[in-house]
């Protein structure tokens, strides 16, 4: 991934990996925590997020335009996705990066292509799983902020697996849309239940009346 940040920013992230920023520290540790709270929520989304690109399959390996385009429709629901790519089964990189940026458009790197992501944490839990696999929360260089990787296989034709795609998200947007779709079915509840108490008031007034 290539770094472009400004000095200040630069600074800023160097002092987040290094740990010389005590209220970091704080930060580090409640991220942590939001991640194990929610853990079976993110699980069950991100599942949700790379179920289209498994099924995708070989189509994934060499065609950054059927990236460019899973990416645009995957933006339009969940907006908290910072970058898709896939790797080949021996955790190379063969598509350039596909990232969205903060007004959601799509966009198409460079040089990314034949990078070796084999020693990434992602790739080697995805390879010893044969499944998906989430990583905890780290510092993106690309934007400073907390992500999370996610990291499928797809399968060939002979049943062994021919790739992986890996999805980026920003894990603080990721979690504002967990509590939105929460309470957002919540009211979904309250009001099907309100519908169904004024049914039953009404069935039992006209009982009264009979």
């Amino acid at each position: 991934m290539i770094i472009r940040l400004q000095s200040a920013s630069l600074n800023h992230f160097l002092l987040k990996l290094s740990g010389e920023l005590p209220v970091h520290i704080g930060e580090k540790r409640e991220t942590a925590r939001l991640f194990e709270e929610h853990r079976d929520a993110i699980g069950s989304l991100m599942t949700e997020i790379m179920q289209p690109l498994h099924k995708l399959g070989s189509s994934l390996r060499d065609d950054d335009e059927v990236l460019i385009q899973v990416m645009r429709e995957l933006v339009i629901r969940y907006s908290f996705i910072e970058l898709l790519y896939s790797l080949d089964e021996n955790g190379i990189q063969r598509s350039e990066n596909i990232s969205v940026d903060r007004t959601l458009s799509v966009h198409k790197g460079s040089n990314q292509r034949g990078k070796d992501r084999s020693t990434r944490p992602y790739y080697q839990q995805a390879k010893a799983r044969s499944d998906l696999v989430i990583t905890e929360p780290y510092v993106s260089m690309a934007t400073c902020d907390y992500c999370i990787s996610a990291a499928r296989p797809w399968l060939r034709e002979d049943g062994e697996i021919g790739g992986y795609a890996v999805v980026d998200v920003r894990f603080q947007a990721l979690l504002e849309f967990l509590r939105a779709r929460a309470m957002h079915r919540r009211r979904g509840l309250l009001w099907g239940l309100g519908l169904a108490g004024s049914a039953l008031g009404a069935s039992l007034l006209s009982l009264f009346l009979l």
